[in-house]
């Protein structure tokens, strides 16, 4: 069976959403998702400093999944082996794994 290799971040998940009503929560901001232009949020969130915000609980309490992805997972599964990659850290990666499988 073929293996298909599919991103975790704004792929499955809408991740920019759910970073913009972390940090709106954590900073009491008002920062909407609309402005974020290809999933580079640096220019309107200061995303560096002690806090990680994609190992913060808040942040996997407000992700979810597109629309029409378990739909469409469950048809390629079929065909495919299907591996969902990511790039983040050990605790990020628990927080996934204990929301979605």
């Amino acid at each position: 069976m073929r293996k298909l290799f599919i991103d975790f971040d704004n792929t499955i998940v809408d991740t920019t959403r759910a970073t913009c009503i972390t940090y709106n929560i954590i900073h009491s901001t008002d920062i909407q998702p609309e402005i974020i232009e290809n999933y580079d949020m640096s220019p309107h969130l200061a995303l560096n400093g002690d806090f990680n915000i994609f190992s913060n609980f808040i942040l996997y309490n407000h992700l979810k999944l597109f629309d029409g992805v378990v739909e469409c997972l469950n048809k390629l599964k079929d065909n495919f082996e299907i591996y969902l990659v990511t790039n983040c850290s050990i605790e990020s990666i628990s927080l996934k794994y204990s929301k979605f499988f």
